[in-house]
C-alpha cells in the first residue's frame, strides 16, 4: 500500500534531505489550497539548522491570510513512510501527519503531509516556497 505524500521543504527534489525519498514515485509538482502558511524554524535544534514548518489556518498566533504553498507529491511505500515519520519525529509532537488540501485534486483523493504542531511565534514567514 502506498501513501500519497505532499512534501514542501527539505524532502523536495532539489533539497538536502531528498535522498530520504529514494525509490519512491514522483507524481508531480503541486500547490496547497490558499489556507496554509510556511514558516522557518531556526535554532530549535542546533544540529538541524533551518527547516520549514507548514501550518493550516486558522492557527494560533498567525495573523493574516493564507497562501498556496508549493511542493511535490510522491507515492511512498510503508517502509519509507515509517522512516519519514521517525525522521519528522512524530513522537515529539512537533509535527503531525494529516490530509493536505491540494489545488486541482479532488478531496476524495487523500494527500497527506507533515504539519507543524508547535508555536510559530517569532518565526520568519517563508512565503509560498521553501528553499535554502
Amino acid at each position: 500500500m502506498k501513501t500519497r505524500l505532499f512534501v514542501y521543504g527539505t524532502l523536495k527534489s532539489d533539497q538536502s534531505n531528498h535522498h530520504r525519498m529514494a525509490g519512491q514515485t514522483f507524481i508531480g509538482k503541486a500547490r496547497t489550497t490558499p489556507d496554509y502558511r510556511l514558516f522557518e524554524v531556526e535554532g530549535r535544534f542546533d544540529s538541524l539548522g533551518k527547516y520549514p514548518a507548514l501550518v493550516k489556518l486558522p492557527y494560533p498566533d498567525v495573523d493574516g491570510p493564507g497562501v498556496s504553498v508549493e511542493g511535490e507529491i510522491w507515492d511512498v511505500d510503508q517502509d519509507c513512510l515509517a522512516m519519514l515519520n521517525a525522521y519528522e519525529d512524530l513522537d515529539s509532537g512537533e509535527y503531525v501527519i494529516k490530509p493536505i488540501s491540494i489545488m486541482e485534486i479532488a478531496d476524495s483523493i487523500k494527500v497527506y503531509g507533515y504539519l507543524y504542531n508547535w508555536s510559530v511565534v517569532g518565526m520568519r514567514d517563508s512565503g509560498q516556497t521553501w528553499s535554502l
